[in-house]
């Protein structure tokens, strides 16, 4: 009888659909620090002034969609 194959060593196996990953909550509180100064940041960006552009222009060629 076939035996089932061995992962070499130092590598893990992947995760199966009813397995979780599991993180640090250490880790996953530095990376949420993380994510909200970064999209803090974002926010403060100005918007290029092409995409107000194009959002003017959807906005001319589409009068009966708004809302």
């Amino acid at each position: 009888m076939p035996s089932k194959a061995q992962p070499r060593p130092g590598r893990r196996e992947p995760l199966s659909l009813t397995q979780e990953a599991r993180i640090n909550p250490d880790i996953q509180d530095r990376l949420g620090q993380q994510l909200r100064a970064m999209y803090d940041q974002l926010r403060t960006e100005p918007v290029p002034e092409r995409i107000l552009d194009l959002l003017t222009r959807l906005d001319e060629t589409a009068p009966e969609q708004k809302h």
